[in-house]
């Protein structure tokens, strides 16, 4: 999910948690499958952030990991040493502590979910320069996994992967 929210928008990387305990095996996907996978219509939120405020998400994160609203990271990685987090690398690349990256969350996560204050100081804060997608979470998925089935190894059954119009500001999905 983190993956495709991230392609959809641009950004270099992602937070997504797993909203049910389901995941994508190879093989076939059905119409119950991948609304179990994706039950929201939540949109998607990019932001800017610095290594520092990555790292102080992904401590905030990392303290809500075997809660059901934890997100994990996309395209990033991170040291955690007492409950800490460093950022690693961003894309392969060692972060740059001047250098700002584009991040993106689904709508329910950045406005805080009731447990994300730091998450929430960084939305808030008009540096960040926040955007909110027209495109919610179902549809990237569905776009991503349209676009990867082949290299993923599955295939779809039932579920609505025919676009039939696409720009930057709508999709239209035939169902």
């Amino acid at each position: 999910i983190a993956a495709a929210i991230a392609e959809a928008t641009g950004a270099d990387a992602a937070f997504h948690g797993k909203l049910y305990n389901i995941s994508l095996n190879k093989g076939k996907i059905n119409a119950e499958t991948f609304f179990w996978l994706v039950p929201y219509e939540n949109r998607i939120v990019t932001f800017d952030v610095t290594a520092a405020q990555l790292e102080q998400l992904m401590t905030e994160q990392w303290g809500q990991r075997k809660a059901y609203r934890y997100n994990g990271p996309w395209n990033m990685k991170f040291a955690i040493r007492e409950n800490k987090a460093e950022l690693l690398s961003i894309d392969d690349e060692v972060p740059a502590p001047d250098r700002k990256w584009r991040v993106a969350f689904n709508s329910h996560a950045a406005a805080g979910s009731g447990a994300f204050p730091v998450l929430l100081s960084i939305v808030e804060n008009p540096a960040s320069n926040v955007k909110v997608s027209s495109i919610t979470t179902r549809e990237a998925v569905v776009r991503y996994l349209k676009k990867h089935q082949a290299e993923l190894d599955i295939k779809a059954e039932n579920i609505p992967l025919d676009i039939v119009f696409e720009d930057e500001h709508m999709l239209v999905i035939n169902k």
